[in-house]
């Protein structure tokens, strides 16, 4: 979907999202399973968001959780700015289950 992509920021950023919206299945299967529910979503390793996003374009109301221990994603606070709900939450959490260095 086109407009997701162009909820994220020009370059590199909106050029990922975009081809993994056409390439990757896994966007369309989720939201035909979550179609009609009213469960929470909680999005592990979300990254940029892309899920939350995705499911927010296709009309899911529910709330979405999205959390990531990976602080090099940017965007994730773009995204929690740019949800079209506050029923969307990007956190960054669980630093301390990262494995320790060897």
């Amino acid at each position: 979907m086109s407009g997701v992509a162009q909820k994220y920021p020009r370059g590199f950023l909106r050029s990922y999202v975009r081809a993994k919206l056409a390439t990757d299945p896994v966007y369309d299967a989720a939201f035909e399973c979550l179609r009609g529910s009213e469960l929470p979503v909680l999005d592990i390793g979300c990254g940029v968001g892309i899920l939350g996003m995705y499911l927010r374009e296709r009309g899911f109301t529910a709330p979405i959780v999205g959390i990531d221990h990976d602080a090099r994603f940017g965007a994730i606070s773009f995204c929690s700015t740019c949800s079209t709900t506050s029923r969307t939450r990007i956190r960054r959490r669980f630093c301390a289950m990262r494995p320790k260095p060897v």
